[in-house]
């Protein structure tokens, strides 16, 4: 039940290794004679100052500072022997001790799920390094790919420079040939109309010729 109890009160006190020294500290006190703040119910001390938590019969502040000042003077036990009270009823120093095994295996499962919480978070740290260096290697990769592709592309970019610079050059050579082609067909036809302007002198002057021979013949008739 005070373990149902401690869970109902986490909500009043979010620290669990704070609300189990507060609710051991507040029970002592109803061990030595304070008057319960709630009707007891026949519960345990235990209980009914988990209970006070709950219903916040008594404010957290004073009981927090409850606590301080019992931890800044002498013990609860030692204030107990030196007074030489003695409690006459057996059951509830077993209720204490029920209260103290209680108390440090509270302490202990704390601090097992402390410890838990720590380790998986160790984990979960070491997996998002891990994941980090997943990530930074794929990256790398990337990257080397991108730089293969990119000198890639520069050598297809520098042979269609060649290329470029090889059709550049045979269209030059190309052009050349045909200007001098174009010149020695405009020498020819040169050549040729010369000769056949020289066939037609020379034929028109044969022609002449018989014309004045012909003139002649017929002067001398």
């Amino acid at each position: 039940m005070a373990r149902i109890t401690v869970e109902d009160c986490i909500d009043k006190i979010p620290s669990r290794f704070e609300l189990v020294l507060i609710a051991s500290q507040r029970a002592r006190k109803l061990y030595t004679g304070d008057q319960a703040t709630v009707e007891r119910e026949n519960d345990k001390n235990t209980v009914i100052a988990l209970r006070e938590i709950e219903d916040e019969t008594i404010p957290l502040d004073e009981m927090k500072e409850s606590l301080i000042n019992d931890y800044q003077t002498v013990p609860m036990i030692e204030v107990e022997e030196n007074d030489g009270l003695e409690l006459e009823d057996k059951a509830p120093n077993d209720d204490y001790d029920d209260f103290d095994d209680a108390v440090k295996k509270e302490i202990k499962s704390l601090e097992s799920e402390e410890e838990k919480k720590l380790e998986e978070q160790h984990k979960e740290d070491e997996n998002h390094v891990n994941e980090k260096d997943q990530v930074d290697e794929k990256d790398i990769v990337e990257e080397n790919k991108l730089e293969e592709q990119y000198k890639e592309d520069e050598n297809h970019v520098n042979e269609k420079d060649q290329v470029d610079e090889k059709d550049i050059v045979e269209e030059n050579k190309l052009e050349e040939q045909y200007k001098e082609d174009e010149n020695q067909v405009d020498e020819k036809d040169i050549v040729e109309e010369n000769k056949l302007e020289e066939q037609y002198k020379e034929d028109e002057n044969q022609v002449d010729e018989k014309d004045i021979v012909s003139d002649s013949h017929d002067n001398q008739e």
